[in-house]
Order: structure tokens, then sequence, then C-alpha cells
């Protein structure tokens, strides 16, 4: 976030459906959930995170770490409702490709 001019705080401990609140010179606001991988595969996340990304819109960006441990490759989705596929029996949320 810093080396686009954006500064990030951590807010994951306050439960507010995302974990990173960053702004820029002109107070747009990202909230932004971060999920890590050690490989690839679904993206779970919690029914107040899914309704964050609905509420929030473009506003809101899921930044998923792959590989966590070795290479670590991030993909950055803007508006991750957008491209949800709910699995209500599971309460499970998975992001599409």
């Amino acid at each position: 976030e810093s080396l686009h001019g954006r500064s990030a705080f951590d807010v994951s401990s306050e439960k507010k459906g995302y974990d990173i609140e960053s702004r820029n010179d002109l107070g747009d606001v990202r909230y932004i959930e971060v999920k890590g991988k050690k490989d690839s595969g679904p993206i779970r996340l919690t029914p107040n995170e899914v309704e964050k990304a609905r509420q929030y819109g473009n506003s809101y960006w899921l930044y998923v770490i792959e590989d966590v441990f070795n290479k670590r490759k991030l993909h950055a989705v803007q508006n991750p409702h957008q491209c949800l596929i709910i699995n209500v029996s599971k309460i499970v949320y998975i992001l599409k490709e």
C-alpha cells in the first residue's frame, strides 16, 4: 500500500469484516481483507466479510497471498462480492476465477 502512496492501518482485531483500512491523500478508503494460503484453492470468507464486500463494493478488496511459506504470490481482487460463488449449505464463500 505504501508503494502506491497509501497509508494502511491494521483493524483486524476489531472484527469489522476486513483486516486493513488503507487511505490515499484524497481520503479515498480501501477496505482490505487478507487471506493467506499455503497453496492454491478455494478462499473461505465469513458471513461478515461477505456482507462488508457487498456493502463497500469497489472500495472492498480481497488480497490473497498464495504459497505464503515460499514464493508469496499476491492476488488483489477489487469488489470480490461480484465474483463470489456462495455455498450456503456449508456457509462457505468461494471466489471463482
